[in-house]
């Protein structure tokens, strides 16, 4: 049984399931360290705290490409390009994401904003399967995470539209490279450029870079 950290007192505490200690005799709350195997709750009912994944982040940028939908927090950037109208070409859609004065761009979006405000958008023409697509993608991210992790330490991550871009092309998705804001910094371009080049001499003895639709 754990004991009060007061050395006065020395009373039972108990483990709330907000992962606080309270002692039953003196009442101090003290912030504990979460632990499944103590704090009580029911594991097979209530789910952890969902917590930032580069993987499912790369496939939410992945999916925002091949289905262009809305979500909620595309919401003040389509109020925004509706009331400029449309677009002649992506170049003028861009301009405008630019100039516009919110915080939050919604540049993995592209592909949405080209079909809902561009005159000269065309539907990429693609007769594969895009979830197996899919699949193939998330893989060589997964692949790339790992060969990173092993290469790396303590060094920011890629870039994911740069990622997303790279593994389009080795794919030849070229219809859907269009909608990939590409990075105008050549310094960042040429920097992850390096990476890339490593982490793919990494795994090109695996032979897993080596994939075809």
């Amino acid at each position: 049984m754990e004991l009060c950290c007061d050395s006065k007192c020395r009373g039972n505490v108990v483990t709330t399931e907000f992962a606080h200690t309270v002692c039953t005799f003196c009442g101090r709350v003290q912030k504990r360290q979460f632990k499944t195997d103590i704090t009580p709750r029911n594991w097979l009912t209530e789910p952890l705290i969902n917590v930032y994944s580069r993987k499912k982040r790369f496939k939410t940028l992945a999916e925002a490409l091949f289905w262009p939908s809305a979500c909620a927090k595309d919401g003040p950037m389509i109020h925004y390009l509706t009331t400029k109208g449309k677009f002649n070409s992506k170049k003028e859609l861009l301009q405008a994401i630019k100039l516009s004065n919110l915080p939050d761009k919604r540049y993995g979006k592209i592909h949405l904003f080209c079909k809902l405000f561009c005159t000269d958008y065309r539907v990429p023409r693609f007769t594969k399967d895009l979830h197996h697509v899919m699949i193939i993608l998330l893989n060589q991210f997964h692949n790339i995470e790992f060969c990173f992790s092993r290469l790396f330490l303590n060094i920011q991550f890629f870039n994911y539209r740069y990622l997303l871009k790279k593994l389009l092309i080795k794919l030849k998705l070229h219809e859907y490279v269009p909608f990939v804001k590409t990075l105008k910094c050549k310094q960042r371009l040429k920097y992850y450029n390096l990476m890339f080049d490593s982490v793919y001499d990494y795994m090109k003895p695996l032979d897993r870079f080596n994939i075809t639709l």
